[in-house]
């Protein structure tokens, strides 16, 4: 998975071993899904339907399920506020989200069904502040208030 996202920083788990899934000249269909409603075969990238909690993106890459979500943050001006990534909401909470989505599921990949062991979430952020590093070790810190510290003990 750290070959497919070049410059990536991990912040917990193992590397997953990932196959990069052949396209065809059209590409993929995109087709809105809800995964926990989902329980057929996911062979293709798919995007998360409406209210579909803790991600963006699927995509099935050999027997790993790599969920995405995409997060811009723009920079201050005079109408609008900054949109910071926060570890969490943006990591941990979106993490667990996700893999409850995941746990209930019946859909299957290449390997059979589904599961949060053979799954990667991937944050894909633009314009984050800081160094990624940084960002990183934030995420596996103790957190202050209740509902981030509950997130935390699931993610950890």
């Amino acid at each position: 998975l750290t070959q497919w996202y070049k410059n990536a920083v991990q912040v917990r788990g193992g590397d997953l071993r990932i196959t990069i899934p052949a396209t065809t000249a059209a590409g993929p269909s995109l087709q809105k899904t809800q995964l926990k409603k989902l329980k057929k075969p996911i062979s293709e990238c798919s995007v998360a339907a409406s209210g579909q909690p803790g991600f963006d993106v699927l995509l099935p890459m050999g027997n790993t399920m790599v969920l995405c979500e995409c997060r811009y943050t723009e920079p201050p001006d005079r109408e609008r506020s900054s949109n910071k990534i926060s570890p969490a909401e943006d990591v941990r909470r979106k993490t667990v989200l996700a893999e409850g989505e995941v746990k209930a599921s019946k859909a299957t990949i290449q390997s059979g069904e589904i599961t949060a062991k053979a799954s990667a979430f991937v944050l894909v952020a633009h314009r984050a502040t800081g160094r990624l590093e940084g960002f990183a070790e934030l995420c596996s810190k103790r957190p202050q208030g209740k509902k981030a510290l509950a997130d935390w003990h699931s993610f950890m």
